[in-house]
């Protein structure tokens, strides 16, 4: 990313992780492998991270606010 011109800080503030098709996940063996993944990412990473299923539309609204919030940052407005 540095190639193209983005920084880690800018990644930092104006990146979003989406892990889409989490209704694709089955079996509790599976679950558990699919949670420790999630949670690594999280500890790992500082930007965030949205699990979501665009076809259920789970978690469409936390994905629509973290959107929301990073743009009213970048913008440098409060967040509604």
């Amino acid at each position: 990313m540095e190639e193209v011109g983005i920084s880690e800080s800018m990644l930092k503030t104006r990146y979003l992780e989406v892990w889409n098709k989490i209704d694709l996940v089955e079996g509790e063996q599976m679950e558990q492998e699919f949670q420790e993944r999630i949670d690594l990412a999280l500890e790992s990473n500082e930007h965030p991270v949205v699990m979501m299923s665009c076809k259920q539309g789970f978690n469409k609204s936390l994905f629509l606010k973290e959107v929301e919030d990073m743009t009213a940052d970048l913008m440098g407005k409060a967040p509604i």
